[in-house]
């Protein structure tokens, strides 16, 4: 192994040691462990299955974690067993690749990331220290709760389960960061590919042998770029189902352990275990899969912008290199990426795609701690701002440079007095993407935490007439603020830049005779405008018009939620065991008061009153007579 692959040379030993290494035979110690852990799994779902019982949520999401960790490693097995020929297949494609310095300025990123996979390591280690512990401590327990007969020794239970533990844990850990790392190390040539396009200097182009030159060395990357799409699907055949069947997993997950917090019986251990297991979650699925992924395609994708910004081919006599490149831009316009099955594809995106934000329950517990302090959060959009001032100068400078250079625009024209201060020019949204991207990334984490507090205060029962304005103004100036500040310009910026094509088709007439020269330039400027100009928030989300429908996204829900709640506190409200006449006369006087409108809330209301009235002390009567007027209600309302 050369020193590009030291990652994967560490990971295939620790495969090595479980006898599953992709480049030798299965051998009895294999079959032995598999057959082991097939016990193990058999004996867990037996306990699953007869412990099922959402009252005694402790033990189901305990019993649920534990199955979803051995789903998860038997997946792992299989793409170690039955895809061996697809991992050799990619260890000698990596074996051929350019050596890479990753200690170099450029590649810290990617250094970076590597340090992460240590720390991912490190963290699974303690894990596994952890669970073995476990049966010492609680005297006599099995480590994954298993079904044992009774009168089976402690000491072979245990033994048993140490070395099958030790197994899934060499096993799990060692293919995630080999998955990883195939991923990183093919992002890091698609770069070293894109440096070479940009050196190409067309320049020089003054006779035959300085073309053969420059024709040589572009074929020459093309050859190895195509190289590095195989890799790519081979990849993807690697990845696919395991990425699939891991993300139903950590779906399903993620749902139980939410069930464990908003629980009323939940304990403050198995709270913070299920938080715990939330975010190593959403940890494992955004920066062992996400963040490569978000990388590959990002690198993919800039070989476009390599070629038409820094290559030089409107200059005369590199008629013959243009065809080359040309080609290079349309294979360009398809993105390349890891995707789970074709359900959705692997990137920054997946972690919106597992959102949680949207569930009340979140918002609960945020809420109960920042409600007197919301102060906090505005102090760290704030922070998030003075981070970009000074983190980001020398690209503030840049930016200003550029502005210098621009064309002189009347902005007072009609023509020109929607757009104000936003451009169109490529290079100058680059830098304005490196100077936004994270900051918009934070802000957008930011305000989504302030609406689900205000949302949530507002379905609160105890909450005042002033903080009720409060949390509607913070959520409508949040949505305000989204959509002018940023949704609007990076919508007029997207637009414009896309408008350039339709200018070239529908404006030039290109298809007069005698065009020919000047239709190459416009073909390749259509090409680069396949591909709109937009600013992201770190590649989770493009910040548009089509923003203000991620915020909506977020608040409908729990704007539903507050409205059916408020009307529960009214219509429930005076329902105690000595106040039922005031409860059906104020149900009465509801009635009369009621428009179709309300119907919709009437019906939530309705579904869930029982609940409330009985946790009131209700008696029986009341609640027969409640449910009744909600009926009639309803159904006068319909009518």
């Amino acid at each position: 192994m050369t020193k590009n692959n030291e990652y994967l040379t560490l990971c295939l030993r620790v495969i090595g040691i479980s006898g599953l290494h992709p480049q030798k035979t299965v051998t009895l110690y294999t079959v032995v462990n598999i057959v082991l852990f097939a016990c193990i799994f058999m004996l867990s779902t037996v306990k699953v299955i007869t412990n099922f019982n959402l009252a005694q949520i402790e033990v189901m999401c305990y019993l649920f974690n534990v199955t979803q960790f051995i789903h998860d490693t038997w997946t792992r097995i299989g793409v170690v067993l039955a895809k061996k020929r697809a991992v050799y297949r990619l260890l000698d494609a990596v074996e051929r690749f350019h050596t890479i310095n990753f200690r170099s300025p450029e590649n810290a990123l990617y250094l970076m990331y590597f340090k992460t996979l240590r720390y991912y390591f490190t963290y699974q280690m303690l894990s596994l220290i952890l669970l073995l512990i476990k049966p010492l401590i609680m005297g006599g327990s099995s480590t994954f709760d298993c079904y044992y007969p009774p009168r089976t020794p402690f000491l072979a239970v245990f033994l048993l389960e140490s070395h099958s533990t030790i197994f899934m844990f060499l096993i799990y850990t060692a293919t995630n960061i080999l998955l990883c790392t195939l991923i990183i190390l093919v992002v890091a040539q698609f770069q070293l590919v894109n440096g070479n396009i940009r050196t190409l200097d067309l320049e020089r182009i003054c006779d035959n042998t300085n073309l053969h030159i420059c024709l040589g060395f572009l074929r020459k990357n093309i050859i190895y770029q195509n190289a590095l799409f195989a890799y790519v699907e081979e990849l993807k055949e690697l990845m696919s189902m395991a990425l699939f069947a891991q993300l139903l997993i950590n779906i399903l997950l993620i749902c139980t352990s939410m069930y464990a917090i908003s629980s009323t019986h939940t304990t403050l251990v198995d709270g913070i275990r299920s938080g715990v297991v939330t975010f190593s979650v959403l940890f494992e699925t955004l920066f062992l899969y996400g963040l490569p992924s978000q990388l590959l395609t990002d690198q993919a994708e800039e070989m476009r912008n390599s070629i038409y910004c820094h290559t030089e081919w409107y200059l005369p006599g590199t008629e013959s290199i243009r065809k080359y490149l040309l080609i290079m831009m349309m294979r360009c316009q398809r993105s390349v990426c890891i995707s789970a099955q074709g359900f959705v594809d692997v990137n920054n995106r997946t972690i919106v795609f597992v959102k949680i934000l949207h569930k009340k329950e979140n918002g609960k517990d945020i809420y109960i701690y920042f409600r007197k302090n919301l102060e906090v959060i505005v102090m760290l959009a704030t922070c998030n701002r003075i981070g970009v001032v000074l983190a980001k100068k020398n690209v503030v400078n840049r930016l200003l440079d550029a502005i210098e250079r621009f064309h002189n625009i009347d902005y007072r024209s009609p023509g020109n007095a929607l757009y104000l201060t936003y451009f169109k020019m490529l290079r100058y949204v680059e830098e304005l993407k490196r100077l936004m991207s994270m900051a918009l990334f934070a802000q957008l984490l930011i305000n989504v935490l302030l609406i689900c507090t205000s949302l949530y205060a507002l379905s609160s029962t105890n909450i005042t007439f002033i903080d009720g304005i409060r949390s509607g103004l913070i959520s409508l100036s949040l949505l305000f603020e989204t959509l002018f500040l940023y949704g609007l310009p990076s919508q007029l910026l997207t637009d414009q830049s896309e408008e350039i094509r339709n200018s070239i088709y529908c404006h030039t007439k290109w298809y007069l005779p005698g065009t020919e020269s000047i239709r190459k330039y416009m073909l390749i400027m259509m090409m680069r405008c396949q591909k709109p100009v937009c600013i992201s928030a770190q590649g989770f989300i493009d910040v548009n018009n089509r923003t203000i429908i991620f915020r909506l996204s977020l608040w409908i829900p729990s704007f539903d939620e507050s409205i059916a709640g408020q009307l529960t506190r009214v219509v429930t409200k005076p329902c105690t065991c000595s106040h039922q006449a005031v409860c059906l006369s104020h149900l009465q006087t509801t009635r009369q008061q009621t428009t179709k409108s309300h119907l919709p809330w009437i019906t939530r209301a309705n579904s869930f009153h029982t609940y409330v009235l009985a946790r009131r002390g209700a008696p029986s009567t009341v609640l027969k007579s409640c449910k009744s007027e909600l009926d009639i209600i309803a159904s006068e309302v319909t009518s």
